[in-house]
């Protein structure tokens, strides 16, 4: 089902959190950060990458100077931000139907089922040594995919940690939300959804790499565009602020209604999961 991308989170409606009861003793511990981010660049034909290309790249765009230190005619290292990015070429496609299977099941891409795997070749991409500053990580990891899909004759990316298969223009038009300060919320999180009878059920994945814990919303009466909204703002507010949504208490979805949270087992992710009583 199609979605339109969400408005910016409203942060003043997350951050009202009404009702406090008593937390369990002790506090539920969120999941670890992802130590090392992933990505992988879908390439339409086998064209050898140019590193220099995707270093200049970077600092033209984002500002950043990044020491490139090929490894070998495929691969390199940059260092960057104090961080060390490893980008290797494969002059074939990514093995077996996971692009596939991925894509199907992601909203952004018309046809990318059978677009996304016609690729001839990729990049795989790795921010090394993560998971002190998810936030600014994910930020960095973007802005180096951004540069990879300019410099480089891609069709998209595929993050399969996080569920997402997504085409190169709408990666790049939601990376572009950084220049502006805002989050590209949907460059790094997946929203699923489901429907049981004549409700719908909604979730994240991909909160657990910034050491959150995903969302759910289950079986409601309200629309999947709406469901999205206050998952799309409940998700930005708690990685833009790194907040937490605590069980038992009341956040503000809009002018006029408070929901409970609470944390339990995932109906639709084998992992404890924080829902939104909407």
């Amino acid at each position: 089902m199609p979605l339109l991308p969400a408005v910016p989170a409203l942060f003043c409606l997350f951050a009202a959190v009404l009702s406090p009861v008593a937390i369990q003793d002790p506090a539920p511990v969120p999941p670890a950060p992802k130590t090392n981010i992933l990505g992988m660049i879908l390439l339409e034909n086998t064209e050898k990458l140019d590193f220099a290309k995707i270093a200049d790249t970077l600092g033209a765009r984002w500002q950043l100077n990044a020491k490139c230190q090929p490894a070998s005619t495929d691969a390199a290292i940059l260092l960057l931000e104090g961080y060390t990015a490893a980008i290797a070429y494969l002059p074939f496609p990514i093995p077996g139907d996971a692009v596939a299977q991925t894509a199907a099941c992601n909203f952004f891409w018309e046809n990318g089922a059978t677009e996304a795997p016609k690729h001839k070749a990729h990049i795989v991409l790795s921010l090394q040594a993560a998971g002190k500053d998810p936030l600014a990580e994910n930020i960095l990891f973007t802005k180096l995919a951004d540069a990879v899909l300019r410099s480089t004759p891609a069709t998209g990316i595929y993050l399969g940690d996080r569920t997402l298969v997504l085409p190169k223009k709408f990666y790049l038009d939601h990376a572009e939300n950084l220049q502006t300060g805002e989050l590209p919320l949907l460059n790094w999180i997946y929203f699923g959804f489901r429907k049981h009878k004549n409700r719908f059920s909604a979730f994240t994945y991909g909160m657990q790499d910034f050491g959150k814990y995903n969302l759910e919303i289950l079986e409601s009466h309200h629309s999947p565009d709406d469901l999205h909204t206050v998952l799309y703002n409940a998700a930005h507010f708690m990685l833009a602020s790194d907040a937490e949504l605590i069980p038992g208490e009341k956040i503000a979805v809009s002018d006029k209604q408070q929901c409970k949270v609470k944390l339990s087992e995932g109906r639709h992710l084998s992992e404890n999961t924080i829902k939104i009583d909407y």
